[in-house]
């Protein structure tokens, strides 16, 4: 656990991997439908043709868990946690709007929930290492 928090902070790249992410979403979301409250359901929405990317799985696995707490976290009376995922392709226009994007295929996953959201001295802090 020590070692993935220090190579994550450190930004130290991990296995790299062909990964598809619709397993990804349905394990995630298998857990959190497990373990999170009955009150909260789990909706998981890709297309059976979604491309695989490549990274490593472990912290991909990770990265959605901690995302799926934190919803669970802003729904303590319940609601709707959707995951989802679709093939996108850029091209230079898409790209050129998005910081450190190049053209091509992408695989776009998002988590929604329907919780209460984030006040904005919390909103401005999302990105700070180590912060929770």
């Amino acid at each position: 656990m020590v070692r993935q928090v220090l190579s994550f902070g450190r930004g130290m790249e991990g296995r790299r991997l062909d990964v598809q992410i619709n397993h990804l979403l349905q394990e995630v979301g298998k857990i959190s439908q497990n373990t999170f409250l009955k009150s909260i359901s789990v909706e998981i929405t890709a297309p059976p043709d979604l491309w695989t990317v490549t990274g490593d799985p472990t912290q991909l696995h990770q990265a959605l868990l901690n995302l799926c707490v934190n919803s669970r976290d802003a729904m303590p009376h319940g609601g709707t946690l959707s995951l989802s995922a679709e093939n996108l392709t850029l091209d230079a226009h898409d790209a050129g709007m998005h910081l450190a994007s190049h053209p091509g295929r992408y695989v776009l996953t998002r988590v929604r929930d329907t919780g209460s959201g984030m006040p904005r001295h919390v909103l401005d802090m999302i990105f700070d290492p180590f912060f929770t």
